[in-house]
């Protein structure tokens, strides 16, 4: 009896350590998917950094009630898949995203980013926001835009300049 309870305890004090490090959270129902398909899910997973856990609901409102995920608490409910972006915070839902075409027992329960809770249909949009690098490109391209058109209006000017001068010239040429 107490090894059971003593599993029990490290299974929580890990999801919730996972929890903690994690960025995002995805939970998902699980019901009807075959052994080969959980597979290929943990497979992708692992080749995404994402961590997932199977658990049960009460041992998870446990975990989740210490992090920053305690509004998705209430919104666990039957035999569900708790899968946490550890580095890109879109990366479990990406990952959902993916499975849940190809896989109908898959259905979003409830979405948790920092700390912040949204429901299923905002899946879409957290998955195709951009990972780390991507935001880094589109903040640089913005930062730089300005600075291109300040030199090419600098540089412009300075054309202008020349070809007024040339075109003076030519003229005080062609008078004499």
């Amino acid at each position: 009896m107490k090894a059971v309870i003593k599993a029990k305890e490290q299974a929580v004090a890990e999801l919730n350590e996972v929890a903690k490090k994690s960025h995002a959270m995805v939970a998902v129902h699980y019901r009807g998917m075959n052994v080969s398909s959980m597979t290929a899910l943990r497979s992708a997973a692992r080749k995404h950094n994402v961590y997932i856990k199977v658990i049960k609901n009460t041992l998870a409102r446990r975990a989740l009630s210490d992090s920053q995920y305690v509004g998705v608490v209430d919104k666990i409910v039957g035999p569900i898949v708790l899968a946490f972006s550890m580095e890109d915070p879109g990366s479990a839902a990406k990952l959902m995203k993916d499975f849940v075409k190809d896989y109908e027992a898959l259905k979003v329960q409830v979405i948790g980013v920092e700390s912040g809770v949204y429901p299923a249909s905002a899946l879409s949009k957290i998955a195709d926001m951009p990972n780390k690098e991507q935001a880094i490109a589109i903040l640089l391209g913005a930062m730089q835009s300005p600075i291109r058109n300040l030199a090419c209006t600098l540089q412009e000017t300075y054309a202008t300049l020349v070809r007024v001068v040339d075109q003076v010239a030519k003229q005080r040429e062609s008078q004499q």
